[in-house]
């Protein structure tokens, strides 16, 4: 029996993290520098990639609850 390897965690560019976060890009590329937004990786000198399963636990790390 083979065993599968996990797929890689699907990449989005910085317009497509923004639309997740229904932010800008503006802002998503302030957060990155201030080193305050999602983790992303740098492929080259300029190509900027963020995990979706990162963006989620990011926004998930944000959640508030009101207290009653």
């Amino acid at each position: 029996m083979m065993t599968q390897e996990p797929a890689p965690p699907a990449l989005v560019s910085e317009i497509d993290a923004a639309r997740l976060l229904g932010v800008s890009v503006h802002t998503v590329r302030r957060w990155r520098v201030a080193g305050r937004g999602p983790v992303f990786a740098r492929l080259g000198d300029r190509l900027i990639r963020y995990s979706i399963a990162d963006i989620e636990q990011w926004l998930a790390s944000r959640r508030r609850f009101k207290a009653a």
